[in-house]
C-alpha cells in the first residue's frame, strides 16, 4: 500500500488551466485583481462565487469576485465545487492530502474543520468521503486567486459536489452554517 502524498500536487497548472510558472501566475492574478472595478459594498463579504474555468477565459471574470476580498484576511476559507467526473462513492468529496499545491505555494487544509464538517453532515446521512490525487479543475482554479487576494496565510476546507440533488447543497448548507 503507497503512502498518500502530504501535497496533492497540481495535475491542471502549466496545462492551459493556469500558468505554471510561479512569477507569470501572480503577475497574471494580480492583473485581473487591479482590472476589476472595486465593489462598494454594504457589509461583510461572506461568500463569493466565481467561474471555475480556466483563467485565460474566466480570469477577468474571476478578478470581480476576488477584489472583493483583497486585502482580507480569513483563518479559514471554504472553497465548495462541482465535481465533474468520477467518484460516485459519495455525493461530497474532500482532499485526503494535508495540502493543495500551487506554483504559488501550498495552501494547508484545516482536517479539523474538515472532520467537523463530516459530523454535521451524519444528520442528514451524508458522507463526506476523502479522495487522493484527484484530478478536479473546479476547486483548485479559485487558489492563486485567494493566494494572491487575501493577506496572510490561511487554511482550506474544500468540498467537492458530486451529486446534483438539491438536498444535498441545501444538507452541506446548513452543516457549514
Amino acid at each position: 500500500m503507497s503512502k498518500i502524498a502530504d501535497l496533492r500536487p497540481s495535475p491542471i497548472a502549466g496545462r492551459g488551466w493556469y500558468e505554471g510558472d510561479p512569477r507569470k501566475l501572480a503577475k497574471q492574478v494580480d492583473d485581473y485583481l487591479s482590472q476589476a472595478d472595486e465593489p462598494v459594498l454594504d457589509g461583510e463579504v461572506l461568500a463569493l462565487i466565481a467561474p471555475h474555468a480556466g483563467h485565460i477565459y474566466s480570469g477577468a471574470t474571476a478578478g470581480y469576485a476576488f477584489r472583493c476580498v483583497k486585502g482580507c484576511h480569513f483563518d479559514l476559507v471554504a472553497v465548495i465545487s462541482p465535481l465533474h467526473r468520477g467518484y460516485t462513492t459519495s455525493p461530497l468529496l474532500t482532499t485526503a492530502h494535508q495540502a493543495y499545491q500551487t506554483p504559488l505555494g501550498a495552501i494547508p487544509v484545516d482536517h479539523q474543520a474538515l472532520f467537523a464538517l463530516a459530523k454535521a453532515l451524519e444528520a442528514p446521512k451524508l458522507k463526506l468521503a476523502a479522495v487522493a490525487y484527484d484530478e478536479e479543475h473546479s476547486l483548485e482554479i479559485e487558489l492563486p486567486f485567494l493566494q494572491r487576494a487575501l493577506t496572510g496565510e490561511f487554511r482550506l476546507l474544500p468540498v467537492m459536489i458530486a451529486s446534483q440533488e438539491p438536498t444535498v447543497a441545501y444538507s452541506l448548507g446548513d452543516a457549514l452554517a
